[in-house]
């Protein structure tokens, strides 16, 4: 039994196309000087439900979840290379606290994020946005097979949190924005624990943003032409995962990771590569159970792909995504396809020419829609 991280192909598609396509929106003609701020805080009430997603889901509630969420945000205006091609993002964290329905299961989740707001459509009455968001965040109540059975979305306090955003900026004033949207959230440990069916939530939200400070602001629209265009990288990565059930041991998945990647502007780069990983669980459930196959325990744990990806580069962060197709098939590879969603975070770059640069991740491994492993990589590129 493995947990649930919904619409990852969803995910997975959404991000290569804003990595792919917003360097050409970003080509519009953009007002030079405009009356905003740098700075502001938002405010939004949330409101929606959990749905069940997979048949062995015990139980959603049916009374409505609410919640608020409190966001700090950076405007940006082209001072850095990476912020034209991305049609000037947002920056910012949140603090989001929602109340499950039926709360008494379900309990309430408190969970800080960072995010990045895209905007893809900008006018003198509203703006039009997708913002993605990532952190942790801790669960009041989790599953426990004699006091709280019914709820076997969640069995951790501490899980990952993951929100997509849809929404709108309506422009009241310089110093205030009415904002609307639509956002798809989801909470899970990504299979360290089990159970881990995830819990889903598509909510709707309205609130208020507040710029203390505003004045003339300048866009810098020049292009980046002397940018790095190709790229080695290299990664190792530990993943965690429980398996054999309930309260099972918990076991490493070591795997490396070789790509060549382009950059198509200075704020994304697609990457192509080969991957091989080693699942320690899968080589102990061969030999301590005697299974005779025929290449041996070693072969059954090991798993070889080609990897393909995108990177949205928002500073120091890289917003990853990328998906991997086995070479093989044997008792490591569940499914044909495995997504990866998570964020590098990149160290200053050093050597001639400033070529050299090293990150650390984490990442959510899955097949279609089922988490394998929570993982954390150390990684470079020249």
């Amino acid at each position: 039994m493995h947990g649930r991280v919904g619409l990852n192909l969803f995910i997975f598609i959404a991000a290569v196309c804003i990595g792919m396509f917003m360097p050409l929106r970003s080509d519009a003609k953009t007002p030079p000087t405009i009356k905003a701020g740098k700075w502001g805080f938002e405010a939004d009430y949330l409101f929606g439900k959990i749905f069940k997603h997979t048949k062995p889901v015990n139980h959603v509630p049916k009374e409505l979840s609410q919640g608020f969420q409190v966001d700090f945000f950076m405007k940006t205006y082209g001072n850095k290379p990476w912020q034209k091609p991305l049609n000037f993002p947002e920056i910012g964290g949140t603090l989001l606290f929602i109340r499950f329905g039926e709360n008494k299961v379900f309990g309430d989740v408190i969970a800080l994020m960072g995010y990045a707001k895209f905007y893809m459509y900008r006018s003198s009455v509203v703006d039009l946005y997708t913002r993605i968001g990532a952190g942790y965040g801790y669960m009041t109540r989790k599953y426990d097979y004699l006091t709280n059975p019914t709820n076997n979305l969640i069995s951790t306090a501490i899980n990952l949190s993951v929100q997509i955003k849809i929404g709108m900026e309506w422009k009241v004033e310089p110093h205030v924005l009415l904002t609307t949207a639509f956002s798809f959230n989801h909470f899970s440990n990504s299979a360290t624990n089990l159970p881990n069916y995830g819990a889903n939530l598509l909510m709707g939200s309205f609130g208020i943003r507040a710029i203390p400070v505003v004045r003339d602001q300048t866009y810098n629209c020049e292009r980046a032409k002397d940018f790095k265009k190709n790229e080695i990288m290299w990664m190792y990565t530990l993943g965690i995962q429980e398996t054999y059930g309930f309260n099972g041991p918990k076991y490493p998945i070591h795997s490396g990771t070789v790509a060549y990647a382009r950059y198509t502007s200075p704020g994304n780069k697609l990457f192509a590569g080969l991957s091989y990983e080693y699942l320690r669980s899968v080589h102990d459930f061969v030999v301590y159970n005697d299974i005779l196959t025929k290449h041996g325990a070693d072969f059954e744990s090991s798993a070889a792909s080609v990897v393909l990806g995108d990177e949205i580069l928002v500073g120091r962060v890289g917003m990853h995504y990328s998906a991997g197709v086995y070479l093989w098939k044997n008792m490591s590879t569940y499914t044909p396809i495995y997504f990866k969603l998570g964020a590098n975070v990149y160290f200053a770059q050093f050597g001639k020419r400033q070529r050299f640069k090293f990150f650390v991740g984490n990442y959510v491994k899955a097949h279609t829609s089922i988490a394998q492993a929570n993982e954390f990589s150390l990684g470079g590129c020249f």
